[in-house]
């Protein structure tokens, strides 16, 4: 009976750091991606003002607001 528990115990504690470390890289890699799509919406957005103002389109919805 007591080297269940032991073994419950120790069980316990390994799982708990196993679930740490897979959240630290989870959020290690969300961020990593949250800084990626940043920088490509960014990207993106760059490239449709440069071809707005070569092609001088003008966006009718934001004109006709008040």
């Amino acid at each position: 009976m007591e080297m269940t528990a032991f073994f419950g115990e120790v069980g316990n504690r390994v799982f708990g750091r196993i679930s740490a470390s897979s959240a630290r890289e989870e959020r290690r890699f969300l961020e990593t991606q949250v800084v990626k799509a940043r920088k490509d919406v960014d990207e993106a957005s760059r490239k449709l003002r440069e071809f707005q103002e070569k092609h001088r389109v003008i966006d009718l919805v934001s004109r006709a607001r008040p």
